[in-house]
């Protein structure tokens, strides 16, 4: 635990730039051109795509109720403000003291995460000096130590007592059965923030304004298709991971109808609904084509079948998420930069003027005794990756996920907010995602 602290800081303070800036300025075109690299081989796909936009079925539930938009506390930035919905959190045994990111003042609920259950102050917890505990005779979910440091689904190694030991690590519910739902109030500021880039994203927010139809592309790994998020995963309380939420965000906003767009291709999730309505203004088409392992070498090669085909069957893209990192800790900061910029310069050429957005990734677990690689690099790589594509007049802008998200690992334990233990987001932190692009594109914190 203190080794990564130490790791923690020193992302932290490479990162802490976005305090500093409101948004990436341009910066004068890359004077030099980095030898292409071909390690490896084009993907294919031998689905055919079909002439007009495919919609996904309707699912076999309900889970939100047409026209309702469910999650607009739940999706005030937690930069912002002085209250906290439903953050999450784990007790390690009866006796952990866990803290909360900021010092509570006052806990308005503690609720199960499928929110069916809630807690009673005084009985299943107490509020002592701004964290939670458990009282004698607590009936508060929490996870045993025998199963903590036992395995999962997933092997992971981290460190108890200074000794290398087998940690509890899985995927589906297997976080979100063992975790609490907090909101409650505090006094407190965060010292980072996201800027608002909404000047950049003017096009879009325009179309939205005149009730125009708008579509969005989502591209990235297993993150932002949305593995042991609660709706992809299949358990209550079937929140949407980050993309739909920003979707669905910006539907509420301005009284679209999503349509979900099924683009044929393999591994991709389908949004198990066909539409979502929020009004009748006009249609956002939502397209969501991450798959688990991908890296960002692989987003240049499948470009043409898994964003350009089915973004031409809705009438082209309007707004371009890219969202890579996670598989890419491996590979050095050099190469991440060569093949994110090859693949943003396609997709301009493809859709010039589209403005696109770079997410930053969150963390992997970070008491892991594997390390993370070269993945707390990355962030400082788009930033420089952004300066340059600016520079040769492409609309992008960096949303810093891995800033916010370092900082909440300084204060929260990875378990607390993990979907896996290992490298994935639960409901919580695909809620913060969600923040994070929808301040860079909008500016909504601010208003």
């Amino acid at each position: 635990m203190v080794m990564s602290r130490k790791i923690i800081s020193l992302i932290l303070a490479s990162t802490m730039i976005f305090t500093l800036v409101s948004c990436i300025k341009n910066s004068s075109p890359e004077q030099t051109t980095t030898q292409e690299q071909t390690t490896t081989q084009e993907q294919t796909t031998t689905q055919e795509q079909t002439t007009t936009p495919d919609v996904t079925t309707e699912p076999s539930f309900d889970y939100v109720p047409e026209g309702q938009f469910l999650y607009a506390n739940e999706l005030s930035p937690i930069w912002t403000g002085n209250t906290v919905y439903d953050e999450y959190v784990m007790f390690l045994g009866k006796d952990d003291v866990v803290p909360l990111l900021y010092p509570a003042t006052e806990i308005i609920s503690v609720k199960s995460t499928d929110g069916k259950t809630t807690f009673v102050e005084g009985v299943d917890y107490e509020l002592k000096d701004g964290k939670l505990i458990m009282p004698e005779g607590s009936n508060l979910t929490y996870i045993p130590e025998q199963v903590f440091w036992s395995i999962g689904n997933i092997t992971l190694y981290t460190y108890l007592n200074g000794e290398k030991h087998i940690t509890y690590a899985m995927g589906g519910n297997g976080m979100a059965k063992y975790q609490v739902a907090v909101t409650y109030k505090h006094e407190s500021t965060m010292p980072i923030s996201v800027p608002d880039c909404s000047k950049t994203f003017e096009s879009v927010i325009k179309k939205l304004e005149r009730g125009e139809t708008v579509t969005i592309v989502f591209n990235g790994d297993s993150i932002t298709n949305g593995w042991d998020n609660s709706l992809r995963s299949g358990y209550d309380p079937y929140m949407p991971p980050w993309p739909a939420l920003v979707t669905q965000y910006l539907a509420y906003t301005y009284g679209y109808t999503i349509y979900y767009i099924n683009p044929s291709l393999s591994d991709v999730y389908l949004y198990p609904k066909s539409k979502d309505v929020y009004g009748d203004r006009g249609k956002i088409y939502y397209i969501n084509t991450a798959v688990g392992g991908w890296q960002a070498v692989t987003s240049y090669s499948t470009l043409n079948n898994y964003c350009f085909k089915p973004a031409d069957m809705c009438g082209g893209c309007d707004l371009f998420f890219y969202a890579y990192g996670m598989n890419d800790q491996g590979v050095s900061a050099e190469y991440f930069s060569f093949a994110v910029k090859r693949t943003i310069r396609k997709f301009n050429e493809k859709y010039l003027n589209t403005p696109i957005v770079l997410v930053s990734s969150m963390l992997p677990n970070t008491d892991n005794v594997n390390g993370m690689g070269h993945l707390p690099e990355q962030e400082g790589e788009l930033i420089k990756i952004a300066n340059i594509l600016k520079g040769e007049g492409i609309k992008v802008e960096v949303a810093p996920m891995m800033s916010v998200h370092t900082y909440m690992c300084s204060i929260k334990r990875y378990r607390d907010h993990s979907g896996n233990n290992f490298n994935h987001p639960g409901d919580y932190t695909h809620r913060v995602y969600a923040q994070v692009a929808l301040q860079t594109i909008l500016g909504y914190a601010d208003k």
